[in-house]
């Protein structure tokens, strides 16, 4: 994982659509929807300001998630997928 500098170079990233962790033990997920932070980890998962990411987060460590699979769920996919009828 590469290691970001600065929590605006971290909210550049998920602009751009990347996932950015950071990593104090527990992982920690942030992902940028509908201009609120997605927060998720093994454990929980809720959704923040951009003002509120900033004061709890702001000073972490952040890292990119290079991993192309764990970016953005392809919409097209998605919905083909819950269309589906089990019978």
């Amino acid at each position: 994982m590469e290691r970001i500098n600065s929590y605006s170079e971290a909210l550049r990233y998920m602009k751009e659509g990347f996932t950015v962790c950071a990593a104090d033990g527990t992982p920690v997920y942030f992902t940028l929807l509908d201009n609120r932070v997605r927060v998720h980890t093994e454990q929980y998962s809720l959704r923040l300001s951009l003002t509120e990411w900033k004061e709890l987060y702001g000073e972490k460590v952040f890292y990119l998630l290079e991993d192309a699979d764990d970016q953005l769920i392809d919409p097209e996919k998605d919905k083909e997928y819950y269309s589906w009828r089990h019978k």
